[in-house]
């Protein structure tokens, strides 16, 4: 239905999706049908799945286009649709979450290298590392998590006269004295509660940008394309960065180095390691968003305006550095790693941006 654009899945496989042309397809039914299809194949790999919101929205809309469509247009939509979704579903499953036989790969247990300035598990509770394989799952452009690895941190130290413990002591600092409005601006990003993730967040906003912005099923859907495989790769690219340098977490070095025993962040630390930090993630999706929209576009986020109140950014990449300060405030990360991730993410999101979505 985008005739100056080519099918991604067929660049990045080698597979095709036949769509028969002789069928006069309705595609807003098609992209319904997509989307639904694929989400509910998602939550029902999940412990009792609820897929009755997404069958509910589904048939809403589907309703809706009985003015533009026949019967006829609309049922041959619906099943294309569903192909597709299948299709991108099933190969979704060979990135190397699974093994060859459907069952989940089971990633061993990480040890903590035990050296100097590496990560052990952080109080309160101590968990193990959580995500020690993320890094080497399959991208959608080869060999990106090793080509945009982040680069060397300030060198460990625990010298007080140090760039490392100047850092840390920015992060004692900064949690010690977190204000009223930096608490509900780190848990309007922490996004544990109601429903959502940071990258669920992101695109919320995007959707809010898109209505706003009045655009068509064509542009939109690429944007949301090119949104959601940048934050894949750049999860793989970030979790492979994290367990290379392997850097320990605020939390332990206050503890143990600045001797302030049962210091802790705001909420608890996450089982990573710290550099660099997850936000590589949402700057993916906020360099493609600024590739289209421009490095100076102001929006608002109301996401979890009911418990945290709405944000006003002169900017997309505010939302970013917003989300840096917050969890340098909350004491999770030190701010170079806030500070790598988001120049790794953009990266992501570039090297993104620039795939063949256009025939040549």
């Amino acid at each position: 239905g985008m005739p100056s654009y080519q099918s991604m899945y067929t660049h990045l496989t080698g597979n095709i999706i036949p769509a028969d042309k002789k069928k006069d397809y309705y595609w807003p039914a098609c992209a319904n049908a997509a989307m639904a299809r694929i989400s509910a194949s998602i939550i029902q790999q999940y412990p009792a799945p609820d897929i009755s919101q997404i069958q509910a929205l589904e048939t809403s809309l589907n309703n809706s286009y009985q003015t533009y469509a026949t019967p006829e247009q609309l049922q041959l939509s619906n099943a294309f649709g569903r192909l597709v979704a299948d299709k991108i579903f099933a190969w979704s499953k060979t990135d190397g979450t699974f093994n060859p036989n459907g069952s989940p790969a089971i990633c061993p247990p990480y040890a903590p290298l035990g050296t100097p300035g590496s990560w052990e598990p952080t109080p309160p509770f101590f968990f193990p590392a959580a995500g020690a394989c993320q890094g080497s799952l399959r991208t959608f452009i080869p060999n990106i998590a090793q080509t945009v690895l982040a680069p060397a941190f300030p060198a460990y130290s625990i010298d007080p006269g140090s760039a490392f413990y100047m850092a840390a002591q920015e992060v004692f600092d900064s949690r010690n004295n977190i204000t009223p409005e930096a608490i509900l601006r780190f848990n309007n990003w922490k996004d544990v509660a109601p429903n959502y993730s940071p990258l669920a967040h992101l695109l919320n906003i995007s959707t809010s940008i898109f209505i706003n912005e009045k655009l068509n099923l064509e542009d939109a859907a690429v944007l949301y394309a090119k949104q959601t495989m940048a934050y894949s790769d750049a999860a793989i690219a970030v979790f492979k960065s994290k367990f290379h340098w392997a850097l320990l977490r605020p939390a332990t070095y206050i503890n143990k180095v600045m001797g302030y025993a049962g210091w802790s962040s705001l909420p608890i630390t996450p089982q990573t390691p710290a550099y660099p930090d997850e936000l590589s993630v949402n700057a993916a999706g906020v360099e493609i968003l600024e590739s289209y929209f421009g490095r100076n576009y102001a929006v608002v986020d109301s996401v979890q305006q009911a418990a945290y109140g709405k944000r006003s950014y002169p900017s997309l990449s505010a939302i970013i550095e917003d989300v840096a300060d917050a969890r340098v405030s909350g004491g999770t990360i030190f701010r170079f790693c806030g500070e790598a991730g988001i120049m790794q993410g953009r990266e992501v999101g570039a090297r993104i941006d620039a795939l063949p979505f256009k025939k040549d």
